[in-house]
């Protein structure tokens, strides 16, 4: 059903883990790291939503914020019925961290989220693509993915946010290695093809 970024990231750290992953092979657990990502771009995606429905007209409360921690924990739970006591750690310090960066977030950020014209919020692409091997055989497939967001200021094109939720940000190195990142290049791309 098409490739991804992950699944090329993938394959260019190792060819034998993407055939796995490819044949339904999974990690038996996953990192604090994407625990703690996959939980505050959860949370960032609802915030946008209700920023976007007019349902949230103001900087989002702890009270709220912990309303939604809450949420994303039983979403958790479902999605990880499985988890043993490894993941259930990762899974409460994740939560602890984002109780204390949540609210400082959305109060530093919350101009940019009300006042830009969001377009696409954890927008789903997929876009149609022929390649050709060095036997000269033809194969169509698909890259796919999920953007963050992307948002439209009164001039020009769409603008692609996203989100990172990394330990250390140097903006310095990030804008040196930008050109060359490639989720972010297939992400730009994928928003031009789409308008």
């Amino acid at each position: 059903d098409g490739v991804t970024f992950s699944l090329l990231s993938t394959f260019l750290d190792c060819r034998e883990k993407a055939r796995l992953y490819l044949n339904g092979w999974t990690p038996q657990s996953s990192s604090m790291a994407l625990t703690f990502g996959s939980i505050v771009h959860k949370i960032d995606e609802w915030v946008r939503d209700d920023i976007r429905s007019g349902t949230l007209k103001e900087v989002p409360s702890t009270d709220h914020i912990n309303s939604l921690i809450s949420n994303v924990e039983s979403v958790w739970h479902k999605d990880n019925p499985r988890h043993g006591p490894r993941e259930l750690e990762h899974l409460e310090l994740s939560l602890l961290l984002v109780e204390g960066v949540l609210p400082q977030y959305f109060k530093y950020w919350y101009k940019d989220f009300s006042e830009l014209k969001w377009e696409l919020v954890e927008g789903m692409f997929k876009i149609p693509m022929s390649l050709q091997d060095r036997e000269e055989n033809k194969y169509k497939t698909f890259i796919r993915g999920k953007i963050d967001g992307s948002f439209r200021l009164k001039k020009g094109g769409p603008w692609l946010f996203e989100t990172k939720t990394k330990s250390r940000i140097d903006e310095e190195i990030l804008s040196d290695i930008l050109p060359y990142d490639m989720q972010a290049n297939i992400y730009l791309s994928a928003l031009k093809r789409l308008g």
